[in-house]
């Protein structure tokens, strides 16, 4: 009735009219959810973005330096990161109410990097 009362050719349109005024604020109220929908998606695709922006200029970097210079404990420390940076990516779109298109990725780098970790284990 709200939508109905707000347009003023409700008051003197037939039912054709006011099924008209109906599916044009069907129409309406759709498209801002499609706007909405990819504002909260762009969102946690950028917070993805940052998080796997950090892993390549930060942790995989400190993990191949500690390996290199001798010291595993540091390498392990950035392939823990690198695995939480994974999960932390994955819960972003459900904090954002969507399902993930990146399930499959994230997981892969997660496990990927777990498995590097526990390589790196039997370095300490």
């Amino acid at each position: 009735m709200s939508t109905l009362l707000t347009n003023p050719k409700s008051s003197t349109g037939d039912v054709s009219d006011l099924g008209l005024i109906m599916v044009s604020a069907t129409k309406a109220k759709s498209t801002r959810a499609i706007q909405q929908i990819k504002s909260l998606y762009r969102r946690a695709l950028n917070e993805c973005a940052q998080m796997y922006i950090a892993v390549i200029q930060a942790d995989v970097p400190s993990a191949m330096q500690a390996l290199d210079g001798g010291q595993p404990k540091f390498a392990e420390d950035g392939m823990a990161d690198t695995a939480v940076e994974a999960q932390a990516c994955e819960r972003s779109f459900i904090e954002h109410g969507q399902k993930s298109p990146l399930t499959k990725m994230n997981k892969d780098i997660e496990n990927v990097a777990n498995v590097a970790r526990a390589i790196i284990r039997m370095l300490l």
